[in-house]
Protein backbone atom coordinates (compact mmCIF):
# COMPACT_ATOMS: atom_id res chain seq x y z
CA UNK A 1 0.00 0.00 0.00
CA UNK A 2 1.12 3.58 -0.97
CA UNK A 3 2.22 5.51 2.00
CA UNK A 4 -0.12 8.53 2.51
CA UNK A 5 0.98 12.01 3.99
CA UNK A 6 -2.06 13.99 5.29
CA UNK A 7 -0.74 18.17 5.31
CA UNK A 8 -3.49 20.53 6.83
CA UNK A 9 -2.81 24.18 7.11
CA UNK A 10 -3.58 26.16 10.25
CA UNK A 11 -3.54 29.54 11.94
CA UNK A 12 -5.11 29.93 15.26
CA UNK A 13 -7.72 26.74 15.01
CA UNK A 14 -6.88 25.60 18.06
CA UNK A 15 -8.14 28.16 20.54
CA UNK A 16 -11.66 27.95 19.39
CA UNK A 17 -11.60 23.90 19.25
CA UNK A 18 -11.41 23.50 15.74
CA UNK A 19 -8.20 22.22 15.27
CA UNK A 20 -9.32 19.78 18.02
CA UNK A 21 -12.17 19.24 16.29
CA UNK A 22 -10.48 17.95 12.82
CA UNK A 23 -7.87 15.82 14.77
CA UNK A 24 -10.72 13.97 16.31
CA UNK A 25 -12.45 13.56 12.27
CA UNK A 26 -8.50 11.82 12.05
CA UNK A 27 -8.60 9.49 14.53
CA UNK A 28 -11.67 7.85 13.44
CA UNK A 29 -11.04 7.25 10.13
CA UNK A 30 -11.21 3.81 8.61
CA UNK A 31 -7.55 4.14 6.70
CA UNK A 32 -4.74 6.01 8.49
CA UNK A 33 -2.37 7.58 6.93
CA UNK A 34 1.19 7.19 7.38
CA UNK A 35 1.55 10.40 8.87
CA UNK A 36 -0.13 14.19 9.67
CA UNK A 37 1.89 17.26 8.59
CA UNK A 38 0.14 20.70 10.54
CA UNK A 39 2.01 23.46 9.29
CA UNK A 40 1.20 26.01 11.24
CA UNK A 41 1.33 29.47 10.55
CA UNK A 42 2.50 31.87 12.91
CA UNK A 43 -0.55 30.70 15.54
CA UNK A 44 -0.58 32.71 18.91
CA UNK A 45 -2.71 30.45 20.61
CA UNK A 46 -2.59 26.99 22.00
CA UNK A 47 -3.08 25.17 18.21
CA UNK A 48 1.29 23.61 17.90
CA UNK A 49 -0.04 22.07 21.73
CA UNK A 50 -3.36 20.85 20.30
CA UNK A 51 -2.01 19.06 17.69
CA UNK A 52 0.86 17.19 19.33
CA UNK A 53 -1.78 16.20 22.24
CA UNK A 54 -2.47 13.40 19.57
CA UNK A 55 0.75 12.47 19.05
CA UNK A 56 -0.29 9.24 20.62
CA UNK A 57 -3.08 8.76 18.30
CA UNK A 58 -2.42 9.71 15.67
CA UNK A 59 1.44 9.87 13.66
CA UNK A 60 1.54 13.64 13.88
CA UNK A 61 4.58 15.99 13.46
CA UNK A 62 4.14 19.97 13.70
CA UNK A 63 6.07 22.15 11.16
CA UNK A 64 5.76 25.75 12.22
CA UNK A 65 7.01 28.90 10.52
CA UNK A 66 7.57 31.72 12.28
CA UNK A 67 7.87 33.61 9.42
CA UNK A 68 5.34 34.72 7.06
CA UNK A 69 4.66 32.28 4.07
CA UNK A 70 1.77 34.48 3.03
CA UNK A 71 -2.45 32.76 2.46
CA UNK A 72 -2.84 29.20 3.29
CA UNK A 73 -1.82 27.55 -0.51
CA UNK A 74 1.80 28.57 0.21
CA UNK A 75 1.25 27.33 3.77
CA UNK A 76 0.14 24.23 2.25
CA UNK A 77 3.22 23.93 -0.08
CA UNK A 78 5.79 24.42 2.04
CA UNK A 79 4.44 20.63 4.03
CA UNK A 80 3.79 18.78 1.55
CA UNK A 81 7.74 19.40 -0.17
CA UNK A 82 8.40 18.11 3.13
CA UNK A 83 6.31 15.06 3.89
CA UNK A 84 7.68 11.74 2.44
CA UNK A 85 3.69 10.43 1.43
CA UNK A 86 3.74 8.82 -2.33
CA UNK A 87 0.18 9.93 -2.61
CA UNK A 88 -0.38 13.30 -0.72
CA UNK A 89 -4.27 15.14 0.86
CA UNK A 90 -4.16 18.49 1.57
CA UNK A 91 -6.56 20.74 3.39
CA UNK A 92 -7.15 23.27 6.05
CA UNK A 93 -7.46 22.85 9.64
CA UNK A 94 -11.14 24.84 9.55
CA UNK A 95 -12.56 21.41 8.33
CA UNK A 96 -13.80 18.19 9.84
CA UNK A 97 -13.92 14.96 7.36
CA UNK A 98 -15.98 12.02 6.92
CA UNK A 99 -14.98 8.82 8.03
CA UNK A 100 -14.23 7.30 4.76
CA UNK A 101 -12.31 10.21 3.85
CA UNK A 102 -8.92 9.08 3.33
CA UNK A 103 -10.32 5.90 1.69
CA UNK A 104 -12.13 7.67 -1.01
CA UNK A 105 -9.49 10.76 -1.94
CA UNK A 106 -6.68 8.25 -2.44
CA UNK A 107 -8.50 4.62 -3.71
CA UNK A 108 -7.59 4.17 -7.24
CA UNK A 109 -5.93 7.31 -7.63
CA UNK A 110 -4.87 7.99 -10.98
CA UNK A 111 -0.90 9.08 -11.91
CA UNK A 112 -1.87 12.31 -12.95
CA UNK A 113 -4.84 13.08 -11.11
CA UNK A 114 -5.56 16.10 -9.20
CA UNK A 115 -8.79 14.94 -6.63
CA UNK A 116 -11.19 17.40 -5.27
CA UNK A 117 -13.78 16.59 -2.49
CA UNK A 118 -17.10 17.53 -1.98
CA UNK A 119 -17.39 20.25 0.93
CA UNK A 120 -19.85 21.74 2.45
CA UNK A 121 -20.66 24.65 5.30
CA UNK A 122 -21.19 25.01 8.99
CA UNK A 123 -22.14 28.81 9.40
CA UNK A 124 -20.62 30.55 12.69
CA UNK A 125 -23.92 30.64 14.16
CA UNK A 126 -23.80 26.79 14.36
CA UNK A 127 -20.32 26.06 14.94
CA UNK A 128 -20.23 25.56 18.86
CA UNK A 129 -23.10 23.26 18.82
CA UNK A 130 -21.35 21.11 16.25
CA UNK A 131 -18.25 21.32 18.25
CA UNK A 132 -20.17 20.07 21.72
CA UNK A 133 -21.22 17.53 19.88
CA UNK A 134 -20.16 13.88 20.85
CA UNK A 135 -17.59 13.06 18.47
CA UNK A 136 -19.55 10.14 17.19
CA UNK A 137 -21.75 12.21 16.09
CA UNK A 138 -20.20 14.72 15.57
CA UNK A 139 -20.25 14.59 11.63
CA UNK A 140 -23.82 13.34 11.29
CA UNK A 141 -24.89 16.52 13.38
CA UNK A 142 -22.49 18.74 11.06
CA UNK A 143 -24.22 17.41 7.66
CA UNK A 144 -27.75 18.30 9.38
CA UNK A 145 -27.13 21.86 9.64
CA UNK A 146 -25.06 22.63 6.75
CA UNK A 147 -25.58 25.62 5.46
CA UNK A 148 -27.68 25.90 1.56
CA UNK A 149 -26.31 28.76 0.66
CA UNK A 150 -27.59 30.43 -2.58
CA UNK A 151 -24.16 30.55 -4.63
CA UNK A 152 -24.08 26.40 -4.05
CA UNK A 153 -25.72 23.25 -5.43
CA UNK A 154 -27.82 21.58 -2.88
CA UNK A 155 -25.22 22.88 -0.15
CA UNK A 156 -22.11 21.16 -1.83
CA UNK A 157 -19.59 23.34 -2.85
CA UNK A 158 -16.07 21.92 -4.60
CA UNK A 159 -12.98 23.86 -4.58
CA UNK A 160 -10.07 24.13 -6.83
CA UNK A 161 -6.88 23.88 -5.20
CA UNK A 162 -6.49 23.84 -1.50
CA UNK A 163 -8.63 20.32 -0.40
CA UNK A 164 -7.21 17.56 -3.01
CA UNK A 165 -5.44 14.42 -3.03
CA UNK A 166 -2.36 13.58 -5.98
CA UNK A 167 0.54 11.67 -6.42
CA UNK A 168 3.68 13.72 -5.18
CA UNK A 169 5.56 12.77 -8.13
CA UNK A 170 2.82 14.78 -9.55
CA UNK A 171 3.13 17.83 -7.63
CA UNK A 172 5.32 20.86 -7.84
CA UNK A 173 4.80 24.44 -6.47
CA UNK A 174 2.85 26.07 -9.36
CA UNK A 175 -0.05 23.89 -8.18
CA UNK A 176 -0.94 26.27 -5.59
CA UNK A 177 -1.35 29.78 -6.06
CA UNK A 178 -1.63 32.68 -3.41
CA UNK A 179 -5.73 33.29 -4.75
CA UNK A 180 -8.81 31.85 -4.00
CA UNK A 181 -10.07 29.93 -6.61
CA UNK A 182 -14.07 29.16 -6.73
CA UNK A 183 -16.75 27.53 -9.11
CA UNK A 184 -16.69 24.20 -10.52
CA UNK A 185 -18.28 25.11 -13.64
CA UNK A 186 -16.85 28.64 -14.67
CA UNK A 187 -14.31 28.92 -17.21
CA UNK A 188 -12.10 30.23 -14.64
CA UNK A 189 -12.17 27.60 -12.39
CA UNK A 190 -10.73 25.40 -15.59
CA UNK A 191 -7.93 27.36 -16.58
CA UNK A 192 -7.14 27.65 -13.10
CA UNK A 193 -6.86 24.29 -13.13
CA UNK A 194 -4.84 23.43 -16.53
CA UNK A 195 -1.64 22.59 -15.01
CA UNK A 196 -2.81 19.94 -12.65
CA UNK A 197 -3.02 16.70 -14.24
CA UNK A 198 -6.51 14.93 -14.65
CA UNK A 199 -8.86 17.02 -12.14
CA UNK A 200 -11.48 14.96 -11.12
CA UNK A 201 -14.51 15.99 -8.41
CA UNK A 202 -16.32 13.36 -5.53
CA UNK A 203 -19.52 14.79 -5.95
CA UNK A 204 -20.73 14.11 -2.38
CA UNK A 205 -19.52 15.45 0.93
CA UNK A 206 -16.64 14.80 2.22
CA UNK A 207 -15.65 17.88 4.33
CA UNK A 208 -17.56 20.42 6.18
CA UNK A 209 -15.95 23.81 6.74
CA UNK A 210 -16.79 25.51 10.28
CA UNK A 211 -17.30 28.93 9.86
CA UNK A 212 -15.21 29.93 12.66
CA UNK A 213 -15.92 34.00 13.50
CA UNK A 214 -12.35 35.21 12.16
CA UNK A 215 -13.20 33.55 8.58
CA UNK A 216 -16.22 35.03 8.36
CA UNK A 217 -14.82 38.46 9.54
CA UNK A 218 -12.23 38.65 7.07
CA UNK A 219 -13.60 37.02 3.68
CA UNK A 220 -17.38 36.93 4.06
CA UNK A 221 -17.98 40.56 5.47
CA UNK A 222 -21.24 39.68 6.36
CA UNK A 223 -23.29 37.04 8.96
CA UNK A 224 -23.46 33.58 7.54
CA UNK A 225 -27.21 33.72 8.13
CA UNK A 226 -27.88 36.41 5.60
CA UNK A 227 -26.81 33.96 3.12
CA UNK A 228 -28.71 31.29 3.78
CA UNK A 229 -31.53 29.80 2.10
CA UNK A 230 -34.37 29.97 4.60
Amino acid sequence: MANISVVVSNYNAGKEGILKALMDSWCMQSVEATEYIVVDHNSSDNSVDVAMSYADRLPIRVVRKNDKLGRAPLTIGYGVDRCIGDIVIIGHSDKIVRRDYIKVMTANLAGNEWRIPGECYVGYDDVDAVLNTNVDNRWDYAHSVRMQARHLKDGLHLRAAWTASFHKSNWNSGHLTDKREYGPDDAFYQSSLSNRGNVTRVEECLCIHLQHTRTCDKYYRHPTKTWRDK
